[in-house]
């Protein structure tokens, strides 16, 4: 299992929405999990998105997480071209790990994650640049 959430933490951007490379928000219609989130609100009511290993293996290679810019009544809105996309196997700590012993790297390690963007959106410099942010809270 592989279980994330989004978090908004860039004052900057009224309501960010997290999506896959297609643009398409992850979770199920109304429960999904990085919908229009507000500056350092959490969302409760879905607070997490699952997704199974071989769910996330269906186009046969990494997938992305992306951010947009949204309303309440534009979903996903603005893709913020400044935010590089998160690419799933940045989910994986040590890929070393698996091609030491001749293994392909998975797509992502399971556990519990946070992904949160985070800085400021015009910023300059790489540590004020808007980017994403991962904290793993499992082993």
């Amino acid at each position: 299992m592989f279980n994330f959430r989004f978090l908004n933490f860039c004052a900057a951007l009224p309501y960010a929405t997290f999506t896959n490379g297609e643009g398409r928000p992850f979770g199920t219609g109304a429960m999904d999990s990085g919908v229009n989130m507000a500056p350092g609100i959490l969302n409760i009511l879905q607070p997490y998105t699952s997704l199974l290993y071989s769910a996330s293996n269906d186009t046969g290679g990494p997938y992305q997480f992306m951010a947009y810019s949204s309303l309440p009544t534009r979903i996903p809105g603005d893709w913020l071209q400044q935010v590089k996309p998160l690419s799933s196997t940045q989910l994986v700590a040590n890929p070393k790990l698996y091609t030491a012993v001749g293994r392909k790297v998975p797509l992502h390690e399971p556990g519990v994650y946070s992904i949160a963007v985070i800085g400021d959106l015009k910023g300059t410099t790489e540590t004020d640049k808007a980017k994403f942010m991962v904290v793993k809270h499992t082993k």
